[in-house]
């Protein structure tokens, strides 16, 4: 007896067949369920994609905003002769734009780790529940032969 395993966004083209033998139509709305929600997807992907550039543009403004309201500041502080407080102020200003930049490298970094655990878990599952026990085959194989009186597979 042979098991096939199959893996794809879609049925096997012959999982398909039997699909389409059984009810009429059925291939053509799967395929077009699955290109529905691949469209989809690539849709909600750049919606994402596109507000993720606008808050990072956002935030860029706010930040030079930031640093040269500080910049006035220690310019200020140097004229009324304050250079240490001058000097502070750039440290901070420049302290603070290194550390957002830090931990925002850091988020990525655990956000990408999580992403790729998600991804291997995922194929996984996806792997498991797509194997086939030999008795769940012939389980199917009689059921198969059951409903269109002829066997698909050979058994040795």
């Amino acid at each position: 007896m042979s098991v096939s395993v199959f893996e794809g966004a879609f049925p096997s083209p012959e999982a398909l067949r039997k699909y389409e033998e059984l009810v009429p139509g059925s291939a053509q709305r799967i395929l077009e369920a699955g290109w529905a929600q691949t469209e989809h997807r690539i849709a909600a992907e750049k919606q994402v994609i596109a507000a993720s550039v606008k808050s990072q543009s956002r935030a860029q403004s706010y930040a030079l905003i930031a640093v040269l309201a500080c910049l006035a500041f220690a310019a200020y502080a140097v004229y009324r002769g304050a250079e240490a407080a001058a000097i502070a102020t750039v440290i901070m200003a420049i302290g603070a734009v290194a550390g957002v930049f830090v931990a925002r490298q850091v988020v990525s970094s655990k956000e990408r780790i999580v992403k790729e655990e998600l991804r291997r878990q995922i194929q996984t599952e996806a792997r498991s529940s797509h194997r086939v026990e030999p008795a769940q085959a012939r389980s199917s194989q009689t059921l198969a032969e059951g409903q269109t009186g002829s066997r698909s597979e050979s058994e040795p």
